[in-house]
């Protein structure tokens, strides 16, 4: 056992951590602007539709109701069929 129960290395009492920024953290990015003003929120998915997204859209709504007076736009554009493989060239 150890000398004292309340201070133990498992279990220390006061653990002087910073865990602000990790060495992995890149302390230099660039952010891009974009005409729609700050993005809260980015789904990329692979069936691109309105229904896939409208469902997207109402299951961060319940969690955070105030998404629905916030604006949203989507932005759909056409890609390839992801089920067709890896792409040529």
């Amino acid at each position: 056992p150890p000398p004292d129960p309340e201070r133990s290395f498992y279990f220390p009492l006061h653990l002087d951590l910073e865990l602000e920024r990790g060495p992995w953290d890149d302390e230099n990015f660039d952010v891009d602007e974009v005409e729609e003003g700050p993005v809260f929120a980015l789904c990329m998915a692979g069936a691109g539709d309105r229904i896939t997204l409208g469902r997207w859209i109402s299951g961060l709504q319940e969690e955070n109701p105030v998404l629905g007076r916030t604006p949203v736009i989507f932005r759909l554009t056409g890609g390839r069929d992801p089920s067709a493989g890896p792409p040529e060239g």
